[in-house]
């Protein structure tokens, strides 16, 4: 059987550098406007982040004001793994850009693994 840690030489390895510097450059610039259901998933989020508890869902700060739901109502790990990043960068910085970006890591490491 193959050693596991011989299964990567240089190649793969740059190639996940590569993978995980264009998520997270792509996390870093793209404004929230152009991602369609961010900002309803970031309520969720927020919500996490700011009380430390999890929504029930019928929370008016998580309800979506276009759509009259909300989507603490579905299941919410990533939403619950972004405010666990959120909280860990609000112990270095209080800036909402810097925020944002935690709370996108989760997705930046999920998208570098698979």
């Amino acid at each position: 059987m193959k050693d596991a840690r011989k299964a990567f030489n240089g190649p793969e390895y740059a190639l996940i550098l590569a993978v995980f510097a264009f998520c997270l450059f792509g996390a870093a610039v793209i404004e929230v406007k152009y991602c369609p259901d961010e900002y309803a998933r970031q309520l969720v989020s927020d919500w996490i982040f700011t009380h430390g508890t999890l929504p029930a869902g019928d929370e008016p700060e998580t309800i979506i004001p276009i759509w009259g739901f909300s989507y603490a109502l579905r299941p919410f790990l990533v939403s619950i793994l972004s405010a666990l990043c959120m909280k860990v960068m609000s112990f270095l910085t209080s800036s909402q850009k810097l925020l944002l970006l935690a709370s996108r890591m989760p997705n930046v490491i999920a998208n570098t693994a698979l």
